[in-house]
């Protein structure tokens, strides 16, 4: 992530980001299944859990933003034979993902697959939506603060820069 984030932009949203993990872990001490589940096996438990609902989307916000740190490598555009599968090349799939991204006014823009295995872009500022019948497979954080620092409001830019370096190669290792 260091090729288009600055050490000091990445370190304060790291920041940020554990500051979460705390807060979903004092939520999960109310309920001992909790850290076990994923948001959806959360809010499927929602009857037998206190405060489910703010659990499950802390919880889908602590896995996207693991997920986005993990999603990206300094090389730019692997190769992958799944995204030019789904999406005819490499470059269709980040156009769409550019594309999706820049509806949206915060949230994230992910890589998912369904459960037949099929792969397709979904951008959502409700994080539980993301996860509706799908696994995400790469994340891109598209709110202020993962790009405000070195970016400014330019969020088409830190697209663009970003966008190259993601981990492509993680989709043909993760066939469903």
């Amino acid at each position: 992530m260091l090729s288009f984030i600055s050490e000091e932009n990445y370190a304060k949203h790291k920041a940020e980001v554990e500051k979460r993990c705390l807060r979903l872990h004092v939520l999960e001490k109310s309920c001992p299944e909790a850290p076990r589940l994923d948001a959806v096996g959360i809010m499927r438990r929602q009857r037998r859990i206190p405060d489910a609902v703010s659990m499950a989307a802390l919880r889908a916000d602590v896995d996207l933003h693991r997920l986005y740190f993990d999603s990206f490598s300094e090389r730019v555009m692997i190769p992958s034979a799944a995204a030019r599968s789904f999406f005819g090349s490499e470059a269709a799939l980040l156009s769409s993902m550019l594309r999706e991204g820049m509806k949206l006014a915060y949230g994230f823009v992910c890589l998912v697959r369904d459960k037949r295995g099929v792969l397709s872009v979904r951008a959502a500022s409700d994080l539980l939506e993301m996860y509706n019948g799908a696994v995400p497979m790469l994340a891109v954080d598209l709110c202020e603060h993962a790009y405000y620092g070195d970016y400014s409001f330019d969020k088409e830019r830190y697209l663009k820069a970003a966008l190259p370096h993601l981990r492509l190669n993680v989709l043909d290792t993760n066939q469903a």
